[in-house]
C-alpha cells in the first residue's frame, strides 16, 4: 500500500500539469491537486502501518518520461482511475468492515471515502477527455480498460496468508472475485467509450 500511495502522489501531480497543458477546466485541476494531498496523507499512514507490522516502507522508482498525448492520458486515467480506484475503494470499504486490526478498520473508513472521491474524479476526467480524441483512440482506451478489468478478476487481492488477510480485512480470493465482478462487470458492459457510465 505504501508504494502505491507514494506512486499516486507522483501520478496526480503529473496529471495536474498535463490537464493544465490540455486546457482542462480549473475545477478538475483543483480536484486533482486535492487528490495528490490525499495521497500524501495515505503514504504517511501506510508507512506507519508497514513499520507497525515489521516491514520497511517502499518508494516508487521515478523515471523521466515524455509528456503523454491526450489519448494516452485518457487510457491511463481509465485504467488507473475509473477501474483500479473503483476497485481500491470497494476493497477499502470491505476492510473498514472486516479488518481484525482496529487501526486498519478506522483508517480504511477514511481511505475508502477518499478513494470513492478519486474514482469519481477519474470518471469526470474521462468524460472530459473521451470526447476530445479520435474514435480509433477511444478503441484503445476500451481495450486497455477491459484488460485491466480482466487482470483484477484473475487476481483481485494479493497473495497473503489467511491470517494476514483476516488481520487487514481483505476478503478471501473466492469472495474477492465475486466482489470484483459485482463492482466491475457494469463498467465492462458499458461499451467502447463508457460514455453511458459517465452520463455523456
Amino acid at each position: 500500500m505504501s508504494l502505491h500511495a507514494a506512486a499516486a502522489v507522483i501520478a496526480y501531480r503529473e496529471l495536474g500539469r498535463e490537464l493544465r497543458a490540455f486546457g482542462a477546466p480549473r475545477s478538475l485541476r483543483d480536484r486533482v491537486r486535492r487528490a495528490a494531498w490525499d495521497s500524501i496523507r495515505h503514504t504517511r499512514f501506510a508507512d506507519g502501518l508497514a513499520l507497525r507490522f515489521g516491514s520497511d516502507p517502499e518508494r516508487p522508482m521515478i523515471h523521466a518520461r515524455r509528456s503523454r498525448t491526450l489519448a494516452e492520458l485518457a487510457r491511463d486515467n481509465a485504467v488507473e482511475g475509473c477501474i483500479r480506484e473503483a476497485w481500491s475503494a470497494a476493497l477499502a470499504l470491505w476492510q473498514a468492515e472486516y479488518a481484525l486490526a482496529p487501526i486498519v478498520r478506522e483508517a480504511m473508513r477514511d481511505f475508502a471515502h477518499d478513494k470513492m472521491r478519486h474514482a469519481q474524479l477519474a470518471w469526470d476526467v474521462h468524460r472530459w477527455a473521451i470526447g476530445r480524441i479520435e474514435d480509433s483512440e477511444v478503441d484503445v482506451v476500451d481495450a486497455a480498460s477491459r484488460k485491466a478489468i480482466a487482470r483484477i478478476l484473475r487476481a483481485p487481492v494479493p497473495f497473503l496468508t489467511p491470517a494476514t488477510l483476516r488481520n487487514v480485512g481483505l476478503p478471501a480470493p473466492k469472495i474477492a472475485r465475486e466482489l470484483a465482478h459485482a463492482v466491475l462487470d457494469g463498467i465492462a458492459a458499458e461499451g467502447p467509450d463508457m460514455r453511458v457510465a459517465v452520463g455523456s
